[in-house]
């Protein structure tokens, strides 16, 4: 593989990392404010 394609699935791992980071983050705000929208009712820890 060329260093352009590396650099490619690197950049794109990196971009999924930080996209799964602030999702994670967005939804610790709203289960603090309240409003856990990204878990399921199975899942919330009362």
């Amino acid at each position: 593989m060329t260093e352009a394609v590396v650099d490619i699935q690197r950049l794109t791992g990196y971009a999924l990392l930080l996209m799964g980071f602030v999702l994670l983050f967005v939804n610790h705000i709203s289960v603090v404010a309240g409003d856990p929208w990204l878990i399921p009712e199975f899942l919330k820890l009362q």
